[in-house]
C-alpha cells in the first residue's frame, strides 16, 4: 500500500506551474502505486511539452468489413462460444 494519495491532472499542473521539479512529480506519481516510472515520465513530459509528432498525425482507423449476406454474418457471441466449437 502507498502512503500518498493519488494525484489528479490538476494537482500535477499546479505542481508544474509552481516550479516543482518534474523528477519530484514523477517520483510522487510512482509512489502512489497508480503509475509506472515510464508512464509517469510520459505523462509529465506530455503536460510540460505537449503531444509528440506521432500524436499530431491524424491516422484514420480501419473500418470493419460488412457481411455481404446476412446468413454469413459473424456470430455475435464471438469465436469459441458456438456449440461444438473447440477453437
Amino acid at each position: 500500500m502507498s502512503s500518498h494519495t493519488p494525484l489528479n491532472d490538476s494537482d500535477v499542473r499546479t505542481m508544474l506551474q509552481s516550479g516543482t521539479d518534474p523528477s519530484d512529480i514523477i517520483e510522487r506519481l510512482v509512489e502512489t502505486g497508480a503509475w509506472s516510472n515510464s508512464g509517469a515520465t510520459e505523462i509529465v513530459r506530455f503536460m510540460t511539452r505537449g503531444p509528440d509528432a506521432l500524436m499530431n498525425t491524424n491516422t484514420p482507423l480501419p473500418r470493419p468489413k460488412r457481411a455481404r449476406d446476412p446468413r454469413q454474418a459473424r456470430d455475435p457471441r464471438g469465436a469459441g462460444l458456438r456449440r461444438g466449437s473447440w477453437a
